[in-house]
């Protein structure tokens, strides 16, 4: 499938679509033809579409987007000459946080520092405003770990399985996010779990899981 067929496959469908796929994203069982990177990416991009179009529900007129995946090119002028500078997997616009996503389905490998510098060096050419979100279904290494704590001024935060998979569930993506932004911001913290945070903030959910 191309980037144009994922797209008009995934803006027509809904949570419960999703939910189902991610199921099977984690099993490896996607449907023949299937790109598990691709599956992934246009996956978030959709779970932060659906909720701001709830948004949107009571404040149409409200800012905020989501920007499939795509190619930063160079030259800009769009000349004969130009090439492919970045892929961007996505980009998204809400209550003034501005982000870009990168995401990495790796099957049992944990993630080197080498992403995530990339996505540092995208960082540094945009304004300062502009912050990073790293999904990744496996851990980082260790050297990893350290050295996204000290990428400063660029700032990422970490999406792991277990954040998707409950906010999948419980349609929270953006109060997620926020949620990251804050403590990253206030305390440094890259490595907390929003799942166990909402367990502890509401214990009676607990038994869901």
């Amino acid at each position: 499938m191309t980037d144009e067929e994922y797209k008009k496959e995934f803006s027509k469908q809904s949570l419960i679509y999703l939910q189902k796929l991610w199921d099977k994203l984690c099993n490896k069982k996607l449907p023949k033809g299937w790109n598990k990177g691709k599956a992934f990416e246009y996956l978030i991009m959709r779970s932060f579409e659906l909720e701001i179009a709830e948004l949107k529900k009571d404040s149409p007129s409200m800012d905020a987007f989501v920007s499939y995946p795509y190619n930063v090119e160079y030259p800009y002028t769009g000349e004969d000459c130009s090439a492919i500078l970045e892929q961007i997997d996505g980009a998204i616009n809400v209550d003034g946080y501005y982000c870009l996503i990168e995401c990495k389905k790796y099957d049992e490998t944990p993630i080197k520092v080498e992403p995530l510098s990339k996505m540092r060096n995208m960082l540094a050419r945009r304004h300062s405003n502009v912050f990073g979100m790293f999904f990744s279904m496996t851990d980082l290494t260790t050297p990893a770990k350290i050295q996204v704590q000290f990428m400063a001024p660029q700032l990422i935060l970490l999406w792991s399985k277990d954040d998707i998979d409950y906010c999948l569930n419980h349609g929270c993506f953006i109060d997620c996010m926020k949620w990251k932004y804050r403590n990253a911001v206030e305390k440094c913290e890259y490595f907390l779990s929003y799942k166990q945070y909402m367990l502890k903030e509401s214990p009676v959910c607990e038994a869901l899981f």
